[in-house]
Protein backbone atom coordinates (compact mmCIF):
# COMPACT_ATOMS: atom_id res chain seq x y z
CA UNK A 1 0.00 0.00 0.00
CA UNK A 2 1.24 3.79 -1.20
CA UNK A 3 2.10 6.14 1.62
CA UNK A 4 -0.70 7.96 -0.32
CA UNK A 5 -3.08 5.93 -0.15
CA UNK A 6 -2.91 5.17 3.29
CA UNK A 7 -2.73 8.83 4.41
CA UNK A 8 -6.12 8.88 2.46
CA UNK A 9 -7.10 6.11 4.54
CA UNK A 10 -6.17 7.26 7.89
CA UNK A 11 -7.88 11.09 6.43
CA UNK A 12 -11.18 9.06 6.43
CA UNK A 13 -11.24 7.32 9.49
CA UNK A 14 -10.77 10.57 11.22
CA UNK A 15 -13.18 12.59 9.33
CA UNK A 16 -15.72 10.23 9.79
CA UNK A 17 -15.04 9.99 13.34
CA UNK A 18 -15.22 13.44 13.91
CA UNK A 19 -18.52 14.07 11.94
CA UNK A 20 -20.19 11.15 13.99
CA UNK A 21 -19.16 13.09 16.74
CA UNK A 22 -21.26 16.02 16.55
CA UNK A 23 -24.37 16.55 18.06
CA UNK A 24 -27.33 17.03 16.51
CA UNK A 25 -28.93 20.13 16.14
CA UNK A 26 -32.34 18.28 15.46
CA UNK A 27 -33.80 14.63 15.09
CA UNK A 28 -36.40 14.38 12.28
CA UNK A 29 -37.45 10.60 12.69
CA UNK A 30 -36.66 7.76 15.38
CA UNK A 31 -37.99 4.24 15.50
CA UNK A 32 -37.29 1.23 16.97
CA UNK A 33 -38.29 -2.80 16.41
CA UNK A 34 -37.86 -6.09 17.90
CA UNK A 35 -36.37 -8.36 15.48
CA UNK A 36 -37.81 -12.37 16.31
CA UNK A 37 -35.48 -14.85 14.14
CA UNK A 38 -35.67 -18.52 13.90
CA UNK A 39 -32.37 -18.86 16.17
CA UNK A 40 -33.74 -17.53 20.03
CA UNK A 41 -29.60 -15.95 20.28
CA UNK A 42 -29.95 -14.00 17.34
CA UNK A 43 -33.13 -12.23 18.30
CA UNK A 44 -32.24 -8.10 18.24
CA UNK A 45 -33.94 -5.35 19.08
CA UNK A 46 -32.67 -2.62 16.27
CA UNK A 47 -33.22 1.76 16.58
CA UNK A 48 -32.52 3.99 14.02
CA UNK A 49 -32.62 8.01 13.75
CA UNK A 50 -32.22 10.48 11.17
CA UNK A 51 -31.22 13.76 11.97
CA UNK A 52 -29.37 17.32 11.13
CA UNK A 53 -25.84 18.31 12.00
CA UNK A 54 -24.02 21.70 11.97
CA UNK A 55 -22.67 22.65 8.63
CA UNK A 56 -25.97 21.63 6.60
CA UNK A 57 -24.80 17.78 7.23
CA UNK A 58 -27.68 15.28 7.37
CA UNK A 59 -26.65 12.11 9.54
CA UNK A 60 -28.66 8.56 9.89
CA UNK A 61 -27.45 5.59 12.63
CA UNK A 62 -29.52 2.45 12.58
CA UNK A 63 -27.89 -0.16 15.71
CA UNK A 64 -28.74 -3.24 16.39
CA UNK A 65 -28.61 -4.49 19.75
CA UNK A 66 -28.82 -8.46 20.40
CA UNK A 67 -31.44 -9.59 22.88
CA UNK A 68 -29.30 -11.38 24.95
CA UNK A 69 -26.50 -8.91 25.70
CA UNK A 70 -23.84 -10.94 23.45
CA UNK A 71 -22.92 -8.05 21.52
CA UNK A 72 -24.12 -4.86 19.01
CA UNK A 73 -23.73 -3.68 15.54
CA UNK A 74 -23.79 -0.61 13.51
CA UNK A 75 -23.47 2.59 10.82
CA UNK A 76 -23.63 5.92 11.37
CA UNK A 77 -23.90 7.83 7.97
CA UNK A 78 -22.81 11.42 7.47
CA UNK A 79 -23.36 13.41 4.15
CA UNK A 80 -23.43 16.66 2.58
CA UNK A 81 -25.83 17.26 -0.16
CA UNK A 82 -23.57 18.41 -3.58
CA UNK A 83 -26.13 18.74 -6.49
CA UNK A 84 -28.69 17.00 -8.45
CA UNK A 85 -29.66 14.30 -5.97
CA UNK A 86 -25.45 13.27 -5.15
CA UNK A 87 -24.71 13.40 -1.68
CA UNK A 88 -20.84 13.01 -0.44
CA UNK A 89 -21.46 10.13 2.24
CA UNK A 90 -18.83 8.98 4.87
CA UNK A 91 -19.95 5.68 6.71
CA UNK A 92 -19.07 4.82 10.10
CA UNK A 93 -19.72 1.05 11.24
CA UNK A 94 -19.11 -0.16 14.59
CA UNK A 95 -18.94 -3.95 15.32
CA UNK A 96 -19.18 -4.36 18.91
CA UNK A 97 -17.17 -1.38 19.33
CA UNK A 98 -17.32 2.12 18.94
CA UNK A 99 -15.45 2.48 15.67
CA UNK A 100 -14.50 -0.98 13.49
CA UNK A 101 -13.85 0.85 10.02
CA UNK A 102 -14.90 3.87 7.92
CA UNK A 103 -15.58 4.84 4.42
CA UNK A 104 -16.24 7.65 1.99
CA UNK A 105 -18.10 7.99 -1.41
CA UNK A 106 -21.12 9.14 -3.37
CA UNK A 107 -24.52 8.22 -3.10
CA UNK A 108 -27.42 9.32 -5.42
CA UNK A 109 -31.17 9.57 -4.46
CA UNK A 110 -33.87 9.60 -6.84
CA UNK A 111 -36.36 12.05 -6.32
CA UNK A 112 -39.82 9.98 -4.94
CA UNK A 113 -42.63 9.58 -7.13
CA UNK A 114 -45.47 8.00 -7.06
CA UNK A 115 -44.64 6.34 -3.39
CA UNK A 116 -41.07 4.79 -5.05
CA UNK A 117 -37.91 5.88 -3.43
CA UNK A 118 -34.47 4.24 -5.03
CA UNK A 119 -30.76 5.69 -3.33
CA UNK A 120 -27.32 4.10 -4.37
CA UNK A 121 -24.23 4.43 -2.83
CA UNK A 122 -20.61 3.32 -3.95
CA UNK A 123 -18.05 3.72 -1.38
CA UNK A 124 -14.63 2.74 -3.14
CA UNK A 125 -12.41 3.95 0.17
CA UNK A 126 -12.71 2.53 3.33
CA UNK A 127 -10.00 2.15 5.75
CA UNK A 128 -10.35 -1.73 5.39
CA UNK A 129 -9.76 -3.42 1.93
CA UNK A 130 -12.97 -2.84 1.91
CA UNK A 131 -15.37 -1.17 -1.31
CA UNK A 132 -19.12 -1.52 -0.89
CA UNK A 133 -21.56 -0.54 -3.31
CA UNK A 134 -25.30 -0.32 -1.64
CA UNK A 135 -28.93 -0.21 -3.17
CA UNK A 136 -31.46 1.02 -1.17
CA UNK A 137 -35.32 1.09 -2.34
CA UNK A 138 -38.79 1.50 -1.02
CA UNK A 139 -42.30 1.73 -2.27
CA UNK A 140 -45.59 2.51 -0.35
CA UNK A 141 -48.56 0.33 -1.15
CA UNK A 142 -52.16 1.26 -0.86
CA UNK A 143 -54.06 0.55 2.88
CA UNK A 144 -51.26 1.19 4.57
CA UNK A 145 -48.87 -1.36 3.32
CA UNK A 146 -45.09 -0.82 2.19
CA UNK A 147 -42.08 -2.60 0.78
CA UNK A 148 -38.46 -1.63 1.15
CA UNK A 149 -35.06 -3.52 0.82
CA UNK A 150 -31.40 -2.57 1.44
CA UNK A 151 -28.46 -4.46 -0.46
CA UNK A 152 -24.91 -4.86 -0.93
CA UNK A 153 -22.41 -5.93 -3.06
CA UNK A 154 -18.37 -6.00 -1.71
CA UNK A 155 -16.35 -4.90 -5.39
CA UNK A 156 -12.94 -4.79 -3.62
CA UNK A 157 -10.40 -6.69 -5.34
CA UNK A 158 -11.08 -9.40 -3.05
CA UNK A 159 -14.65 -9.04 -3.41
CA UNK A 160 -15.28 -9.02 -6.91
CA UNK A 161 -18.04 -8.06 -6.81
CA UNK A 162 -19.85 -10.72 -4.42
CA UNK A 163 -23.16 -9.97 -3.04
CA UNK A 164 -23.06 -9.57 0.46
CA UNK A 165 -26.02 -8.58 2.09
CA UNK A 166 -29.91 -8.12 1.47
CA UNK A 167 -32.63 -7.14 3.73
CA UNK A 168 -36.22 -6.53 2.91
CA UNK A 169 -38.94 -5.78 4.77
CA UNK A 170 -42.60 -5.81 3.91
CA UNK A 171 -45.75 -4.92 6.21
CA UNK A 172 -48.25 -2.39 7.53
CA UNK A 173 -48.15 0.78 9.19
CA UNK A 174 -50.68 0.68 12.20
CA UNK A 175 -50.59 4.44 13.23
CA UNK A 176 -47.15 4.71 14.77
CA UNK A 177 -46.79 1.16 15.17
CA UNK A 178 -45.55 -1.38 12.10
CA UNK A 179 -45.57 -4.84 12.17
CA UNK A 180 -43.45 -6.37 8.87
CA UNK A 181 -41.89 -9.45 7.54
CA UNK A 182 -38.45 -9.00 7.48
CA UNK A 183 -36.46 -11.70 4.87
CA UNK A 184 -32.68 -11.65 5.39
CA UNK A 185 -30.13 -13.04 2.61
CA UNK A 186 -26.50 -13.73 3.71
CA UNK A 187 -24.12 -13.98 1.15
CA UNK A 188 -21.98 -17.03 2.14
CA UNK A 189 -19.04 -18.76 0.81
CA UNK A 190 -21.38 -21.75 -0.88
CA UNK A 191 -23.94 -19.45 -1.83
CA UNK A 192 -26.48 -17.52 -0.29
CA UNK A 193 -28.48 -18.23 2.74
CA UNK A 194 -31.89 -17.00 3.40
CA UNK A 195 -33.21 -16.11 7.08
CA UNK A 196 -36.68 -15.59 7.77
CA UNK A 197 -37.50 -12.96 10.58
CA UNK A 198 -40.46 -10.43 11.58
CA UNK A 199 -40.48 -7.77 13.20
CA UNK A 200 -42.69 -5.32 15.64
CA UNK A 201 -41.70 -1.54 15.94
CA UNK A 202 -43.08 1.97 16.71
CA UNK A 203 -41.79 5.50 15.47
CA UNK A 204 -41.19 8.61 18.13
Amino acid sequence: MTNTKRNLKRIVAVGALALASLIPNRVDAETARYVATKDQGTMYVEATTEYKLPLRIKGFTILDLNWQGQGYFGKTYVSRDLRHGFDLSTQVISDNEVYTKAGLGLTYAQVPRDGTFVKLGVYPVFTSEDARLEVIVGQKLPKGFGANGYFDWDFSRAGNGKFHYGEASIGRNLGKAKINYNPVLKGKETGNELEHRVSIGCDF
